[in-house]
């Protein structure tokens, strides 16, 4: 005849090596404390000079079409034919910024993914063949549209 095999009996553990409750508790401060976003650091006229030469290659042969400025509109304004001289961004939700020839540090519209993707992708391509930009920023100094050429 097979035999039987018994499954052990399960043992409680002893109440001494049950692990003891944790006995330190966060800091006060910790749900208070404020999150501040990065930002980058202004660049010297001879660093954007020496990055806008150091990225010189061959013009378009095409020129842009005949852009209209904004004229009694306060709400936004059309910067055109700029260049990009640097590109910034940092492990935090929706911050990218480039730095144009004329305003330094500008961030791009955080408004939602795709835009921040978008403009740092446009950023970065103009950036790398030395094109210029048409942009148009807002009261609250950031890039909502860009044009690359």
């Amino acid at each position: 005849m097979p035999s039987v095999k018994m499954a052990p009996r399960m043992q409680t553990p002893s109440s001494a090596a049950v692990a003891a409750a944790p006995s330190l508790t966060p800091p006060a401060d910790a749900h208070e404390t404020a999150f501040i976003e990065a930002e980058p650091v202004p660049l010297t006229d001879l660093q954007i000079q020496t990055m806008a030469n150091a990225s010189a290659v061959f013009a378009p042969t095409m020129e842009p079409p005949a852009a209209v400025e904004a004229k009694g509109v306060t709400a936004s304004v059309w910067i055109n034919t700029k260049k990009i001289a640097a590109l910034w961004s940092i492990n935090q939700n929706r911050n990218s910024w480039a730095s144009f020839q004329d305003a330094g540090w500008r961030r791009f519209a955080d408004n939602s993914d795709s835009a921040i993707m978008t403009f740092t992708a446009l950023a970065a391509h103009a950036r790398q063949v030395n094109a210029n930009t048409n942009r148009r920023e807002e009261d609250d100094n950031k890039v909502h549209e860009m044009y690359v050429w």
